[in-house]
């Protein structure tokens, strides 16, 4: 009986270590807060190049995680494969927490190269091509 009692001591242990951990002040203001505590979907766009001409993958919408997405060397490996060696400058991907920060990102991104005459191109790459 001596065990069976310890183990639930040390099961209630862990329990209220582990609410005690949790970070939350009582009144909910600290729920949710701490970055990269709870898996939740990521909104990114990804693009590069070489001089005179971008290419801009589509707002990709990833599964719920606790990290960001790894786009970049997967976007990288893309742009090389589709466009040549010479297209590519390793690709960077942004990413945001609301679909609306991705896709207006993305536009002011895209109007920036506009304005120094870059070409763009849309490459429609949803994120998975090239893993």
């Amino acid at each position: 009986m001596g065990g069976r009692f310890s183990v639930a001591i040390f099961g209630m242990a862990l329990l209220c270590a582990s609410q005690a951990s949790a970070g939350s002040s009582g009144n909910g203001s600290g729920e949710g807060s701490s970055p990269g505590t709870v898996a939740r979907p990521h909104y990114s766009y990804c693009f590069g190049g070489r001089p005179k001409t971008v290419y801009f993958s589509s707002v990709i919408v990833s599964a719920p995680t606790i990290g960001r997405p790894g786009l970049n060397g997967p976007y990288g490996k893309y742009l090389t494969q589709k466009f040549g060696a010479a297209s590519n400058d390793g690709g960077q991907c942004i990413t945001s927490d609301t679909m609306a920060d991705a896709a207006n990102g993305k536009k002011q991104r895209e109007a920036s190269f506009v304005t120094t005459t870059w070409k763009i191109i849309e490459t429609q790459w949803s994120g998975d091509a090239g893993r």
